[in-house]
């Protein structure tokens, strides 16, 4: 190789050099300007979170990762200050009401919920759904009656979106209403006194399946127990007979009645005229 193209050679390699040089430095440097960006953007957005606009220092920390999704600083109080977003709520009075027949139609209940607020003061908004169509805005203690027994499923939904945008906490349990057993009986009664009649409450139920127990006022004085029973009357009448049936819960809805009218007629007797003749 002549000197020429030696001399050639080496500038070509030493201008490959150079080049190299440049783009490591650009590169770093845009590197230094990137995590500067992102560290610019952090501390905003601690002055901001100082100041008390946190939902504004969550909006600049996103930003901060995405001109440097390695910040770990960022990454760090992002984390830490997203946790104001976690509501505790804890409930009591009637919230916690088990399945079982423990409340009646119409009978007014108290429901409040408590949360926790970890952060200090914050005004907080609640929606209560009580599953049966009805939703109110309220606060954390509100009342309600239910119009007729069912089993509901109850929802407090918090919020404290006017300072933090943060997702509602829901909290859901079920509830049951307890609904009146049914007392059936058989149609009107005639019949004769002194003659078996047959009374039966099979067709009593309790929307729950709880145990019946079965009263019976024959209304002439005398009473039964029992699903199916027999009683005579003495004397002929119109008699008001009386069920009532109870689910044992010892609630105001805990019983139902139903009458009807038993009419006893007298026997028919047999007169015979006659006529003597001479």
């Amino acid at each position: 190789m002549d000197s020429g193209s030696k001399s050639r050679g080496q500038l070509l390699f030493r201008g490959a050099l150079f080049l190299l040089l440049i783009l490591s430095v650009f590169t770093a440097a845009a590197a230094e300007v990137q995590l500067d960006l992102s560290n610019d953007l952090y501390d905003y957005a601690v002055k901001l979170y100082n100041e008390g606009n946190t939902a504004d220092a969550v909006h600049e920390l996103n930003k901060a990762l995405m001109v440097n999704s390695n910040n770990c600083r960022v990454k760090e109080f992002l984390s830490k200050i997203s946790s104001h977003c976690d509501l505790t709520v804890a409930t009591a009075g009637a919230v916690t009401l088990l399945p079982g027949a423990n409340i009646c139609p119409q009978q007014e209940l108290i429901f409040s919920v408590t949360v926790e607020k970890k952060y200090g003061e914050r005004e907080f908004f609640y929606l209560w759904d009580f599953g049966d169509g009805t939703v109110v805005h309220s606060g954390s203690r509100v009342s309600y009656a239910f119009s007729k027994g069912g089993k509901y499923k109850v929802r407090v939904m918090v919020d404290d979106r006017p300072v933090m945008h943060c997702p509602r906490y829901v909290k859901e349990f079920d509830l049951i209403v307890n609904s009146a057993p049914v007392a059936r009986i058989n149609e009107s009664l005639v019949c004769c006194p002194d003659t078996d009649a047959f009374f039966d409450a099979t067709q009593s139920y309790d929307p729950y399946g709880a145990e019946l127990a079965y009263s019976w006022d024959f209304g002439d004085g005398n009473y039964a127990e029992g699903r199916f029973v027999t009683h005579r009357f003495s004397q002929p009448g119109n008699y008001i007979v009386n069920l009532r049936v109870d689910n044992g819960s010892g609630l105001a809805c805990s019983k139902s009645s139903v009458s009807f009218v038993a009419r006893i007629t007298e026997r028919p007797k047999a007169i015979m005229n006659y006529t003597l003749q001479n």
